[in-house]
């Protein structure tokens, strides 16, 4: 029998939101990043080793790790990313490890009934065909059962005989190079300005710690193409590419992008995959059988064996930011992640943040910029319709000269893009007899109403309820009145305007999954379309050809509230969506409606200069030392007992400590206070230039218990304020 000396006190880290790891014991030494089952609260998990040391003496009661799976470890630098990225954001290890974790499935025996070889049995062949079955699988080593077919020139029949007496056994598909290089150059004609971007930027990639890199380019100004002949570089070295993606509508026209480039389609990773094929993804990526990924945010815990380039595509959206279970910005860990292996991380965006741009100024980022359009046609001219002096007639939304331009647009054959970032028909339905507001009854917010489907709904939390003809209050039939419009209301518009025109919405409500969008998108290219209304679903990322004009109905929606990048963002939609246009060799004209036409955003959105908003809003957020030039994170605290909650928040208060430039603010009842009967409550740590709010938090929430009946998320450098 072994002796405690000769066994070892294995540390492992189990895929629970749990702070801390756990010890058993083993009869021999295992590396850091190794995958093994566990027993731990009457299940059995799959864990990752994260310590490993002799075990000397007694150390109390320690159970023995009941399975090693010495196949697919994690590097150390994974395992480094991972303790990085929870540090960082104060999550417990656990969680980051649940996020990356591969599943059970991932060491059963790989099935592929695609292939067939020769197994290791003896067998003597009965007749010609099964000589000549064993006599092509000399020379091809395994085939597919139809090319074995075809090469043996033999029946189905004598296969499957081969099969069920054992000669015949499933095999893996033949193993692709470690990295695939493009079989051939890539057609991509690159002007002066792109051919100068790609050769600082592949300059940068041969030093020993490359700078994360900013492509900064404006709409259909090639980046795209620049970034493909990076990766063809990386390729050609062999090692593997990241392309992240902010959103998964775009993988599948991304890739179609991709594939016509290079003759080879990457693999993709993203929420909707099955269970199946996140572990056939995970395999090949582990064993660089597949050379290039595309995905959302979170195919940066992908284990990569030789990982050379990032790509973060569209680096300034939102979405790159997981609220929700595990808080991280997918961007940011990105750069963290290149860093700690030593690649380069490429960001690409028409409008970059404003933490990239002042990284680029602080000499963190190298920063390379692309200010022509790829044909050399002009960017869209954005004109402001001043809605105090030109107003839409009663009961309508479009402006005359909006009008105009739609039928300009139409009559010449040419798309128009109608944009509002608003699903519906209405935000708001009251009673014009009593004011009674139609509101839900789950969450702080009013139920929207869907003429299409004739039902009111809650963004929030999905609850709904059937439209009626009477007002609940106060007994009033045919009483009710829309407030305010959403895309359906203006695709009633449009099409009392433009009776013949092919109107497409585009709305998360009616483009329920990818694929609808996907083709959606595919008959708007193929020119089935005259007029495109929609929400941000249209704001990226899309090149339609024979779009021309854009509209943006209402340029003052996100400016709304206490969202310090409130303005930021806007300015980054409204220049996306206005990008739309004109990408070909035809001019675009965008019309922005607005009630603010002397505000700076509005200012620099006509006058076509970028820089002018980012200078304002770089001014304004500086002597409030806001992010980028200052630090916050933010509490939030929620219950479906309002006074508990109350009493739980004041505790919190109480306790908090001082700290020289650290301030903290509230609780104050969250802008969204109520969201699936839970109550909600904030708190905001502000913490000036050079200090940290970590050191705060932990002194902060050390030691203190929340009730089991609250929940509380903890978010560092949060992007929402709702």
């Amino acid at each position: 029998l072994k002796t405690m000396q000769e066994r070892y006190d294995i540390e492992v880290v189990v895929p629970l939101a749990l702070y801390q790891a756990f010890n058993y014991y083993h009869d021999r030494e295992l590396p850091q990043g190794t995958w093994v089952e566990v027993p731990f609260a009457g299940r059995r998990l799959l864990a990752l080793v994260w310590a490993c040391q002799p075990l000397e003496g007694d150390k109390g009661k320690r159970k023995p790790i009941t399975r090693v799976h010495p196949d697919y470890p994690l590097s150390a630098q994974q395992c480094r990313f991972f303790a990085r990225l929870a540090a960082y954001h104060m999550l417990p290890l656990g969680k980051v490890v649940q996020v990356a974790h591969p599943g059970l499935r991932l060491f059963k025996p790989e099935r592929h009934d695609g292939f067939l070889r020769r197994s290791a049995k003896d067998f003597a062949p009965r007749s010609s065909g099964q000589k000549r079955v064993l006599a092509a699988l000399v020379t091809e080593k395994r085939l597919s059962p139809q090319g074995l077919r075809n090469a043996a020139e033999v029946s189905a029949s004598v296969i499957l005989g081969l099969k069920k007496q054992g000669v015949l056994e499933a095999a893996p598909p033949p193993a692709q190079a470690a990295a695939l290089p493009p079989p051939q150059p890539l057609n991509i004609q690159l002007n002066d300005a792109q051919q100068q971007a790609l050769d600082r930027l592949a300059e940068n990639l041969k030093r020993p710690n490359p700078q994360p890199m900013l492509l900064d380019g404006v709409t259909s100004s090639g980046k795209t193409e620049v970034a493909f002949m990076l990766a063809a570089e990386v390729l050609a070295r062999g090692e593997q590419v990241l392309f992240l993606l902010p959103e998964i509508a775009l993988t599948r026209q991304w890739m179609q992008r991709f594939a016509a480039e290079f003759g080879f389609e990457p693999s993709a990773w993203h929420s909707q995959l099955t269970p199946a094929q996140r572990s056939a993804t995970w395999r090949a990526v582990w064993h660089a059988r597949t050379a290039v990924v595309v995905g959302a945010r979170s195919a940066l815990f992908l284990p990569f064996k030789r990982l050379g380039l990032i790509v973060v595509d569209e680096e300034h959206e939102p979405a790159f930011k997981q609220n929700d279970g595990l808080t991280y910005h997918g961007r940011n860990m990105a750069v963290l992640r290149g860093q700690i292996e030593g690649i380069g991380v490429l960001l690409a965006s028409a409008t970059p943040s404003l933490e990239s741009l002042e990284n680029v100024t602080r000499g963190r980022y190298l920063a390379v910029e692309l200010r022509q359009r790829y044909r050399r046609a002009p960017p869209p001219r954005i004109q402001l319709v001043d809605l105090s002096s030109e107003r839409p007639e009663s009961g309508q939304f479009l402006a005359p000269t909006a009008r105009e331009l739609l039928q300009e647009t139409f009559a010449k054959k040419e798309q128009t893009l109608v944009f509002l970032n608003r699903r519906g028909y209405a935000p708001l339905l009251l009673c014009r007899a009593c004011g009674y507001r139609f509101s839900c009854p789950q969450c702080s917010s009013w139920l929207v109403e869907h003429r299409h489907s004739q039902r009111l709904q809650c963004h929030l939390c999905d609850y709904s309820e059937a439209m009626v003809s009477h007002c609940p209050s106060c007994g009033e039939s045919e009483s009710f009145v829309p407030c305010g419009p959403g895309v359906e209301r203006i695709r009633d518009e449009v099409q009392a305007l433009l009776p013949t025109a092919r109107v497409a919405l585009f709305s998360s409500d009616l483009l329920p999954s990818t694929k609808a969008l996907q083709d959606a998108v595919a008959s708007v290219q193929a020119g089935e379309v005259d007029v495109l209304i929609g929400t941000q679903l249209l704001a990226k990322g899309h090149d339609f050809p024979a779009l021309t004009g854009v509209i943006v109905v209402d340029g003052d929606l996100g400016l709304s509230g206490a969202d310090l990048r409130a303005g930021e963002r806007s300015f980054q939609m409204i220049e996306q969506v206005a990008g739309r246009a004109g990408r070909r060799d035809r001019l675009g004209r965008a019309l922005v409606q607005t009630y603010y036409p002397d505000a700076p955003l509005m200012r620099a959105l006509a006058q076509g200069d970028r820089d002018a908003f980012y200078r304002e809003e770089r001014a304004a957020r500086l002597p409030q030392a806001m992010p980028p030039f200052g630090q916050l994170a933010a509490l939030i605290i929620s219950d479906r007992d309002a006074k508990r909650l109350d009493n739980l928040c004041a505790a919190l208060k109480a306790r908090a400590p001082q700290m020289a430039g650290l301030t903290l603010y509230g609780p104050a009842a969250a802008p969204l206070t109520r969201i699936r009967g839970w109550h909600r409550r904030r708190f905001l740590l502000h913490a000036q230039e050079g200090q940290r709010p970590h050191d705060f938090l932990q002194l902060w929430l050390a030691g203190f218990r929340f009730p089991a009946q609250s929940r509380w998320t903890l978010d560092i450098d949060p992007l929402s304020f709702l």
